[in-house]
């Protein structure tokens, strides 16, 4: 890593430590391991990051915040209908994180330490993935892609029903193969119901 330019190397040892959190949780993981795994000292991992906390912050805000650049591409693709844009934005957002809390079997105890050390930064990123969605929403209802009044729902409220759907069907996924084919089903039932609302009426 000694050849990397400084941010490609920061970039580097977020990569590490987003693999080692994953593999043995934040309690057990400590400065030491990370440097081990990157192959460096702990001297330069400690120019890089104040602590075991910081790291971990900078390493879950990181994958937040590429998901989010992701998921503004996806909503771009023109050679997508609506549906498959959505669909592909929302896991572009929430999959990187989520697959590693479903596969590590310290899940549970990352996600806690994520809300713990990161609340501020979840609650923002939220309200981004809410305000992106939404403005998608809002082009497809001009467009007359969907009909959000007649589904009773303003673009706002249907963006948090699907990004609160999102991060609630990881805790009923037992893998990420699970948990994509729900969001798939999903997604295509609910888009359903905004492009011709007596489907939901009817049933």
């Amino acid at each position: 890593m000694q050849n990397l330019a400084k941010e490609n190397k920061r970039e580097a040892i977020l990569n590490g430590a987003f693999t080692t959190f994953k593999h043995y949780g934040y309690r057990k993981t400590s400065m030491h391991d990370i440097a081990t795994a990157l192959g460096i000292s702990r001297a330069s991992l400690y120019s890089y990051f104040e602590n075991k906390d910081d790291i971990f912050r900078c390493v879950l805000i990181s994958v937040t915040e590429s998901g989010l650049v992701e998921a503004k591409r996806c909503l771009g693709l023109a050679a997508l209908d609506l549906t498959s844009r959505i669909e592909a934005a929302l896991l572009a957002r929430y999959l990187p994180l989520h697959q590693m809390l479903i596969e590590s079997v310290h899940g549970e105890e990352i996600a806690e330490t994520y809300f713990r050390l990161c609340g501020d930064s979840f609650a923002d990123s939220f309200a981004q993935s809410k305000d992106i969605l939404t403005a998608t929403l809002k082009s497809a209802n001009r467009k007359k892609e969907i009909d959000l009044k007649a589904a009773l729902l303003t673009a706002p409220a249907a963006s948090e029903l699907l990004n609160l759907t999102l991060l609630g069907l990881r805790h009923t996924s037992a893998d990420i193969e699970i948990y994509k084919m729900r969001v798939n089903r999903f997604v295509s039932v609910f888009m359903r119901g905004l492009q011709n609302p007596a489907v939901l009426t009817d049933t």
